[in-house]
């Protein structure tokens, strides 16, 4: 497992695991041990990054108690059926057509999730989360074959911000 800082790749961390080990086991100790790495290295807030193995709510919690931090999750959609969400894209959103036989859609809400935190009368909390997604509908492959049945490819991020583009400056993301 590795962790880096910047765009220049600067190593913060590398760690050797058994094959047979889930990337997710024991990963909030790599957190824990990481971002103070980091915090020594710059005061700047921190874009954490990290793949569809780490998509658990522990570690969204986890990073959105810590200050001046940010992060993009490749989401897992884990048995979300793609044609499922189709009606949810149609009704409230315009598709684009980068070329014949392909349709793309970008779409962003926010989930409600009960936390496993409680609040002072003892009531679970409630986070709300940004989740972008992206759904492309091919009824042509790039080779210009037609599809009998429409294929859909359905990818997303959890997302948190805390600044604002003015914070960000001119032209960042």
């Amino acid at each position: 497992m590795a962790a880096n800082l910047g765009a220049e790749g600067w190593c913060l961390a590398y760690e050797l695991r058994e094959g047979s080990q889930h990337a997710q086991k024991e990963f909030e100790y790599v957190l824990e041990r990481v971002v103070p790495r980091a915090r020594q290295l710059t005061d700047a807030s921190l874009l954490v990054r990290l793949d569809g193995a780490h998509d658990a709510r522990a570690n969204r919690r986890w990073l959105e108690l810590q200050s001046n931090i940010d992060y993009l999750i490749k989401w897992n959609p884990r048995g979300e059926d793609r044609q499922d969400s189709l009606p949810r894209f149609e009704a409230q959103v315009t598709w684009t057509t980068p070329r014949v036989g392909k349709r793309v859609v970008l779409y962003s809400e926010v989930i409600v999730e009960k936390s496993g935190d409680k609040d002072s009368e003892g009531k679970p909390m409630i986070r709300r989360v940004r989740r972008v997604m992206r759904l492309i509908e091919r009824t042509i492959d790039r080779r210009g074959q037609s599809l009998l049945l429409p294929e859909y490819t359905l990818e997303g991020y959890w997302a948190m911000t805390r600044r604002s583009a003015t914070q960000r400056g001119a032209g960042a993301p």
